[in-house]
């Protein structure tokens, strides 16, 4: 050791290709990348989104009752949304 020690490997894998190979068989390994490590999550914006129903700049804001029902929906400009007003019957806010 000494700090001066170092290993140089023959081969080198992948931590997802390790566990997929260490799981083959067993289990189905996914893996999708998640946010950026270096701070929160840009807000949803015009430019980045579409509201589905209309294709439109934005983000479609619903709100769905306990079954999961629509009770409201609406397109909004983004996804900065401080406390929605809900609607009665509302359990679900989705954006």
């Amino acid at each position: 050791g000494g700090g001066s020690a170092g290993v140089f490997p023959q081969d080198e894998v992948s931590v997802l290709d390790g566990i997929r190979a260490a799981l083959r068989g067993r289990a189905r390994v996914v893996h999708v990348p998640g946010p950026r490590p270096d701070g929160p999550a840009p807000p949803l914006d015009q430019e980045t989104c579409t509201d589905p129903r209309s294709g439109l700049p934005g983000v479609l804001l619903r709100m769905l009752d306990a079954d999961g029902r629509e009770l409201y929906a609406e397109r909004r400009l983004g996804g900065r949304l401080l406390e929605p007003r809900l609607v009665p019957g509302a359990h679900t806010v989705e954006i």
